[in-house]
């Protein structure tokens, strides 16, 4: 009777547990990419052509846009030929992941500031302030599958568009094509969302200047 008593007792407070929110709730924010190169004419024909480039992999376009001073690392790097190297753009250009990272940063939206210049991506500008960069990430796209456990089979027990998610741990777990992160919904749910979904606010950034009529790629950057 002892023994039923106890394993009843166990099972009621795992089923409570089990139906209890895993994650402390916090405020919504929804950040959709904005694309405001339209703001400027002569921003929207450098844009056009820089996507076109970076399609074709236009290495003299991009020397011809890359600032002398560049700015690509938070220590004493600084300036053109540094950047090059470090992208890997005086070996082989074509297979640099130069083109892929901007890209990937460029479709993610576009703001305008107050000093004219342009950056992207949008999250970097939009990101709420009352928020820790590391400590909260933004699904960075349309209906972002969030699945009970680290696997593209495992249940969606939510979907999520452009939202920022809280995460759960820091370390990511690899399955198949997808490193997985634990995260923390607004709603309080709890589950996980492939990394390729992932964006956080201080990963690479571009920011474009006017400077002498010519538009110039004077940031290109990641971390904080």
């Amino acid at each position: 009777m002892r023994s039923f008593l106890f394993v009843f007792f166990f099972c009621f407070i795992f089923a409570q547990a089990s139906s209890a929110e895993p994650c402390k709730k916090f405020q919504e924010y929804t950040v959709l990419p904005t694309h405001e190169s339209g703001k400027d004419k002569s921003f929207t024909e450098f844009k056009k052509k820089l996507d076109q480039a970076i399609q074709s992999k236009d290495i003299k376009f991009l020397e011809k846009i890359v600032d002398p001073d560049i700015k690509f690392s938070f220590g004493a790097d600084s300036g053109k030929k540094g950047f090059w190297t470090e992208w890997k753009l005086d070996k082989n250009p074509e297979k640099s992941e130069i083109w892929t990272t901007l890209a990937n940063t460029l479709r993610l939206g576009i703001v305008r500031d107050e000093t004219n210049q342009f950056i992207s991506p949008t999250i970097f500008s939009k990101f709420p302030d009352k928020l820790d960069a590391f400590e909260y990430t933004w699904a960075s796209g349309k209906n972002v599958n969030v699945r009970e456990k680290p696997d593209v089979q495992s249940k969606i027990i939510d979907t999520i568009s452009y939202q920022i998610v809280q995460l759960d741990s820091k370390e990511a777990i690899q399955s198949g094509t997808c490193s997985w992160q634990k995260v923390c919904l607004a709603s309080g749910k709890s589950g996980y969302i492939c990394d390729t979904y992932l964006r956080s606010s201080v990963d690479y950034r571009a920011f474009f200047t006017l400077k002498n009529k010519d538009w110039k790629l004077t940031i290109f950057v990641a971390g904080d």
